[in-house]
């Protein structure tokens, strides 16, 4: 399918669906597509070579991440964030603070803090997003819940629950988080593999 649709929709899905199962023999197939006429293409092939722990599609994300459409930036920052790499994180903070899109720089804030979550330890990373989620907290991240719910699963359960019990702000987002947990719903993975 990356070689024979025309459809641009159907190379996008072909791509993230190997990404998604892990298929690192397929990166240089992916590779290809950060050549594509369609810069959605080019943008879901960095995304997708990011999950598969390649930093190959760097240069493409960067690129739209200066596009004049803001849905490309939003997909682009995204990228970047699965990339994870210290020249992605610097990108992501430039868009943070300088996009002219609000909804850009909300997104880059948003992905920024999954890359720097996505660098440090395991251990490190759950008492990170329980401070972020914490019931003082004005401003909790919308994907830290998510987040807790997909690399943390049932070890989550106990704090996001104490979370939908407790009338506030969190209440809602926790209470559907612990549904993804309890009814072990097929997120997208952010696979991108730590350094070792």
């Amino acid at each position: 399918m990356l070689k024979t649709a025309r459809e641009d929709q159907v190379r996008q899905w072909a791509v993230m669906a190997l990404a998604t199962l892990g298929d690192a023999e397929s990166v240089p197939q992916i590779e290809t597509m950060l050549n594509d006429f369609s810069p959605f293409v080019r943008v879901t092939a960095a995304m997708g070579l990011g999950m598969l722990g390649s930093d190959t599609g760097l240069n493409v994300a960067v690129a739209l991440s200066h596009d004049e459409f803001f849905g490309l930036r939003c997909r682009a920052a995204e990228v970047l964030s699965y990339i994870g790499s210290p020249g992605a994180v610097v990108r992501l903070g430039e868009m943070q603070q300088t996009d002219p899109s609000s909804t850009v720089r909300s997104e880059s804030a948003e992905c920024l803090g999954r890359a720097e979550v996505e660098a440090l330890d395991k251990d490190i990373v759950l008492a990170r997003l329980k401070e972020m989620l914490a019931p003082d907290n004005p401003n909790p991240p919308r994907w830290a819940f998510v987040y807790l719910a997909e690399h943390f699963g049932p070890e989550a359960t106990p704090f996001l629950r104490q979370l939908a019990e407790t009338s506030g702000p969190l209440q809602h987002a926790a209470t559907v988080a612990l549904l993804q947990v309890d009814s072990e719903m097929v997120m997208l993975p952010h696979t991108r593999r730590r350094a070792q």
